[in-house]
């Protein structure tokens, strides 16, 4: 049986209540945990995080002062410190399907329900230390793969395995710069598969939007649409640029010009010029033909 030691593991305890936020650093201090920054706020989460002081991050869902799961997806999808992997807890108080949801949905490895025992909670650390999900990408989600088997007919998504950082550092000999390697070459593996989700999206919205013109879409739904639209071509950029990517230029053009015409047209769907719908679908039809995919059918 493994020997963990977690004095190297770096913590954030977030939790909004007193008496649980007491009662878990105890608890971490008793397992032995040293490295723990304690607090009530989302603010104090975003910066720690932002700095990469956190191999694992415990927090509450109801903070006054940020949204938790903005802040989770955000780590997952790299815009927050150079780890999207940072291990994460999140506590919850009152479990609706609306409230699980959200938190499976930003990406967090756990979920447990308040009131939480400390042998509940040093058992999860422990499951988690010795084997963590691997993860999916798709359009709108990065994070542990929650799926037990695949529905009859849904596309098969491919799981990545990615750095286990509380196993790496629990288990004594750290040599950070093989974990901050492995962090970087999944990272870089995670960017190529949002960006090939991304575009495929695109393909699957510009149909939609096309499709909008013969009256089967609401105009809140292709308002919808359009910034969906816009959000996944400028993240495709955003990838391409960290990712420094041989064809970046003619890829990154596209997806710009993809951006200045959702949003043109979606300041003005009423009259919606000719010209930018035709630009609209022959763009969707350049982006799949620069990443070499196949388009959606109509």
């Amino acid at each position: 049986m493994e020997e963990f030691r977690f004095e190297r593991v770096k913590v954030i305890l977030g939790e909004v209540d007193r008496n649980t936020r007491d009662g878990l650093k105890s608890a971490l201090y008793h397992y032995g945990f040293r490295n723990v920054v304690i607090t009530d706020k989302a603010s104090v989460i975003n910066e720690t995080a932002s700095n990469d002081e956190a191999d694992l991050l415990i927090c509450s869902t109801d903070y006054e002062d940020g949204d938790v799961h903005d802040l989770i997806h955000k780590i997952r999808h790299h815009e927050i410190g150079s780890n999207p992997f940072v291990f994460v807890i999140t506590l919850i108080a009152e479990p609706s399907k609306e409230l699980i949801r959200k938190v499976i949905d930003s990406g967090s490895d756990d979920i447990l329900v308040k009131p939480i025992s400390s042998t509940t909670l040093y058992e999860r650390i422990i499951k988690l230390t010795r084997e963590r999900k691997r993860f999916v990408v798709t359009s709108d989600y990065i994070g542990p793969n929650r799926r037990k088997k695949y529905r009859p007919g849904s596309e098969k998504i491919p799981e990545i395995d990615v750095p286990n950082s509380l196993q790496f550092m629990a288990l004594g000999d750290v040599n950070t710069a093989q974990l901050q390697g492995d962090i970087e070459r999944c990272s870089k593996l995670i960017d190529e598969l949002k960006i090939e989700r991304n575009a495929v999206q695109i393909d699957y919205l510009v149909k939609h939007i096309l499709s909008s013109d013969t009256g089967d879409v609401a105009e809140a739904e292709v308002t919808s649409h359009f910034n969906r639209l816009a959000s996944v071509s400028e993240d495709i950029c955003y990838r391409l640029e960290r990712l420094d990517h041989a064809k970046k230029d003619e890829k990154g053009l596209l997806c710009r010009q993809m951006v200045d015409v959702a949003g043109r047209l979606r300041a003005d769907l009423p009259s919606r010029d000719p010209q930018d719908i035709d630009l609209l679908g022959q763009l969707a039809e350049d982006i799949m033909r620069v990443f070499h995919y196949k388009r959606i059918a109509a």
